[in-house]
């Protein structure tokens, strides 16, 4: 009986109004319509089955703002390549904000430079049961997360890139600092390398299935425990090589 039924104060439900392109202009109105998140004042974004395509626009979650889809074969979020980092990625993390139970993804192009479905920038973000798919479709390179000196979590997540010039299912890059990235209960797949390092970076991967390519740590930390490759070769205290 809807004489009863509870109102939402701090959850906002996104659903497809049409087209996969107004549903993605949808997502990102609700999104930036959230303008008093904080640590006591939360917001969760929920996201109903379908395909929201934001083209070349990235999404940018904000702090204290959670998005959940509902199952990462029913909420897609997808968009397209671009020039830079920037541009070429279809979500943009946040700190104090998880995303989960969705698939975000990034399809490239042949004339763009890069093809990625997760960027975080100075983000924290916790990504939980995400599948994050970067498909170059002939873009110069692929990467299913990438961390620009951020210290994100994944949890229960799969992270894929793959049809580019070159693809790494993480890339973590940094000009200074120190940043620390835990992977748990995952799949990491890149199809030249699965996991990109640069030194400022320590990245611990548990109990996780790492494959493709290698794994490239520079002088950065890459520690595996428990790990396992695309052929079911178990490492116990190594990465797959």
């Amino acid at each position: 009986d809807l004489r009863y039924q509870l109102k939402y104060a701090r959850t906002v439900i996104v659903g497809p109004v049409g087209t996969p392109e107004q549903n993605g202009a949808a997502l990102m109105g609700a999104i930036s319509a959230i303008t008093n998140a904080s640590d006591a004042n939360r917001f969760l974004v929920k996201v109903e089955p379908g395909v929201y395509d934001l083209g070349p626009r990235p999404l940018q979650m904000k702090p204290f703002v959670d998005i959940e889809g509902s199952g990462e074969l029913a909420t897609r979020i997808t968009g397209v390549g671009g020039v830079d980092e920037f541009e070429g990625s279809t979500l943009h993390g946040a700190d104090d904000a998880e995303l989960r139970f969705l698939t975000v993804q990034n399809t490239g192009g042949p004339s763009q430079a890069l093809a990625i479905a997760v960027y975080n920038s100075a983000a924290a973000l916790r990504m939980t049961h995400v599948t994050a798919d970067a498909v170059g479709n002939g873009a110069d390179a692929a990467y299913g997360v990438y961390n620009m000196e951020s210290a994100p979590a994944l949890v229960d997540s799969v992270v894929n890139a793959s049809g580019a010039t070159s693809n790494a299912g993480i890339r973590n890059a940094a000009d200074d600092g120190s940043f620390t990235i835990t992977v748990d209960n995952s799949r990491i797949s890149g199809t030249t390398n699965s996991i990109v390092n640069d030194a400022e970076f320590s990245i611990f991967v548990g109990a996780s299935r790492v494959s493709g390519g290698p794994v490239i740590a520079a002088s950065g930390v890459v520690k595996c425990a428990g790990v396992y490759d695309e052929n079911y070769t178990f490492f116990a205290s190594a990465c797959p090589s």
